[in-house]
C-alpha cells in the first residue's frame, strides 16, 4: 500500500511537470511576445487564469510531497528522484522569489516608459528560459526515477507466470476426459505437441474394445439408440 502510494506522487509528479513544461514553452512562444507592444495593464493575467491551477499550487505540494517519498525511498531510483525534486525546488523557488514579484510589478508598474517596461521584459524571459531548463531536467529525472522503480520485464514476467499457471492447471486436468453417453464412452487424450490436435478414442462399454479408427474423424449419431462413434486412427 505505502508503496503504491509513492508510485503515485511520483506518477501524478511527472503529469504535472510535462503539463507545466508544455505550457510554459507555449506561453514564452506565443503569450509573452505579444506583451512587448501594448501595455502592461493589457495583458492577460496568466498567473491567476492558468498557473495557480497548474504549478503555483499542485506543482508546490507535490515538489514537496515527492521530496518526502525521494527520501524515505531505497532503491536505485532514490537518487534520481531526489534529482529531480532538488531541481524542482529550485524553480519552485526562483518562481516565487523573481517570475512571480516580476511579472506582478510589470502588470501593475505605472509611471514606467515603454523601454523599461521592454527592457525588464526581455530580461524576465531571457530568465524564464533557464526555468524551463530546470523544469525539463527535473522532468526527464523523474521519468528516470520511474523506470527505475518498476523493475524491467515486470510486466513480461507477469505475463510468463501467469501462462505458468494455466499451463500447469491444463496439465494437472485428467489426461482423459471422459464423454458419458448410454452406449459409449469417449477418451481425450492430450497430445505432447502444442501443434497437434486432441485424438480421441472410444470404449464400447459393451465390448470393452477399442473401436476401429480412420484416418480422418468423423461423428455419427443415431437418434434411436444414442449411440456417438468418432472415426481415426488413435495411437501413440
Amino acid at each position: 500500500m505505502k508503496k503504491s502510494v509513492h508510485e503515485v506522487l511520483l506518477w501524478l509528479f511527472i503529469i504535472n511537470l510535462g503539463i507545466a513544461f508544455g505550457a510554459g514553452i507555449y506561453e514564452a512562444r506565443i503569450v509573452i511576445p505579444g506583451f512587448a507592444d501594448t501595455p502592461p495593464h493589457t495583458w492577460p493575467n496568466t498567473g491567476l487564469l492558468f498557473w495557480v491551477y497548474v504549478t503555483t499550487g499542485p506543482l508546490t505540494l507535490l515538489t514537496l510531497a515527492n521530496t518526502y517519498v525521494a527520501l524515505k525511498s531505497r532503491g536505485p531510483q532514490r537518487k534520481w528522484h531526489l534529482a529531480a525534486v532538488g531541481l524542482l525546488i529550485v524553480e519552485r523557488l526562483a518562481t516565487f522569489s523573481y517570475f512571480i514579484p516580476t511579472m506582478a510589478g510589470l502588470m501593475g508598474a505605472e509611471g514606467l516608459s515603454q523601454g523599461e517596461i521592454a527592457a525588464a521584459l526581455s530580461e524576465w524571459q531571457l530568465y524564464n528560459h533557464g526555468r524551463h531548463l530546470l523544469t525539463l531536467s527535473g522532468w526527464l529525472a523523474a521519468l528516470k526515477a520511474l523506470t527505475l522503480a518498476r523493475p524491467a520485464g515486470g510486466d513480461k514476467r507477469f505475463f510468463m507466470n501467469a501462462s505458468r499457471v494455466e499451463l500447469r492447471r491444463f496439465g494437472a486436468a485428467p489426461s482423459y476426459l471422459f464423454l458419458k453417453f448410454p452406449q459409449a464412452v469417449f477418451l481425450a487424450e492430450k497430445s505432447r505437441s502444442l501443434g497437434r490436435a486432441f485424438r480421441f478414442c472410444a470404449v464400447d462399454r459393451r465390448e470393452g474394445d477399442v473401436g476401429e479408427w480412420k484416418s480422418q474423424a468423423q461423428f455419427r449419431t443415431r437418434s434411436d439408440s444414442h449411440v456417438c462413434a468418432l472415426h481415426s486412427h488413435c495411437g501413440r
